[in-house]
C-alpha cells in the first residue's frame, strides 16, 4: 500500500526502496539534496493569490527584502500545502532537467541530465525542523560507474589515471554548476 506523500510513513517506505535499489545497483554515483527556500519563493505568493509588487530586486532595501521574506514565511506557515505543491513542481524539474529521469515512467529520459546516462534514482523526502520539505536523492550513473571501475580495476596504470582525472573533472564541473 502506498502511503500519503510527505509523511513519516512515506519516508520509511522511501528508505526501504532506497536500500533495495542500492543492494541491486551497488554504491550510488551521486548524492543530491534539494532544499527550496520557501521564504524567498515568489511562487508561494502567486499560489496564495497575493498581489505581487514586482520591482527590480537589486533596487530594494534590506528592510524591504526582509519584509517580503517575513510575509512569505507567514504564508508558508499558514498554507503548508501550497509549499508542498511548489516543492513537487521543483522536484519534477530537478528530476527531468538536472538528473534526466522521468519520474512518471521511472526511467531515464532521452535527453541526459548533468550526471550523464542514469540507470537508477531513488529519493527520500523529509520535513525539516522549520516545517519545509527537502529531498535526498541517490543517483546511479553508468558513466560514473564505468570510470570508478576502471580507476579501481583497470588493467593499465595509464587507464586508471585517466579514469581518475575524468572523475575529478566531472566532480569539479558539477560542484561549480
Amino acid at each position: 500500500a502506498q502511503s500519503i506523500p510527505h509523511t513519516n510513513q512515506a519516508a520509511k517506505q522511501a528508505l526501504s526502496k532506497g536500500e533495495a535499489v542500492q543492494f541491486f545497483y551497488g554504491q550510488p554515483s551521486y548524492f543530491l539534496t534539494v532544499t527550496p527556500d520557501d521564504n524567498n519563493s515568489v511562487l508561494v505568493e502567486i499560489f496564495n493569490w497575493k498581489k505581487l509588487n514586482v520591482t527590480d530586486v537589486s533596487s530594494m532595501t534590506s528592510a524591504t527584502l526582509k519584509g517580503l521574506a517575513a510575509r512569505r514565511e507567514t504564508l508558508r506557515i499558514t498554507y503548508p500545502g501550497i509549499c508542498a505543491f511548489v516543492f513537487e513542481m521543483l522536484l519534477e524539474i530537478v528530476y527531468t532537467a538536472v538528473i534526466g529521469w522521468d519520474i512518471k515512467q521511472n526511467c531515464a529520459t532521452e535527453k541526459t541530465g548533468l550526471f550523464g546516462a542514469v540507470s537508477a534514482v531513488t529519493c527520500s523526502i523529509e520535513e525539516q525542523g522549520r516545517g519545509t520539505l527537502h529531498a535526498h536523492i541517490l543517483i546511479w550513473s553508468e558513466t560514473f560507474k564505468h570510470l570508478r571501475e576502471t580507476m579501481c580495476m583497470g588493467s593499465r596504470l595509464e587507464e586508471r589515471r585517466d579514469a581518475e582525472k575524468s572523475i575529478v573533472q566531472i566532480v569539479d564541473n558539477l560542484t561549480s554548476t
